[in-house]
């Protein structure tokens, strides 16, 4: 997970999001799951249930940015793309 976690860094992260996954080596692994958990819930709630932004990310990001992460993660290989086939991330969702 930790080679996992250090490719992702080496991936186009925007500058303003460098301080999401510090080169701590004893919290590495936690920020990365962090990242991508977060991600993921925001491309749930506001890509495929659309609704907004929470109001302490919308002067920061917006939902193409939170589809370029997810795009990022499935391209360099880090999502379980089979865990479901609903969508194209991979993202079991519960209750259906």
């Amino acid at each position: 997970m930790r080679k996992t976690a250090r490719a992702i860094c080496m991936n186009d992260v925007p500058e303003n999001f460098s301080d999401v996954i510090p080169n701590n080596a004893e919290s590495f692994f936690i920020q990365v799951c962090d990242f991508i958990s977060y991600f993921s819930h925001l491309y749930f709630k506001c890509v495929i249930n659309k609704n907004p932004l929470p109001s302490r990310v919308q002067s920061v990001i917006d939902t193409n940015f939170i589809i370029f992460v997810m795009e990022k993660l499935k391209n360099c290989g880090k999502l379980n793309l089979t865990a479901s086939k609903e969508n194209e991330y991979g993202l079991a969702i519960y209750p259906k």
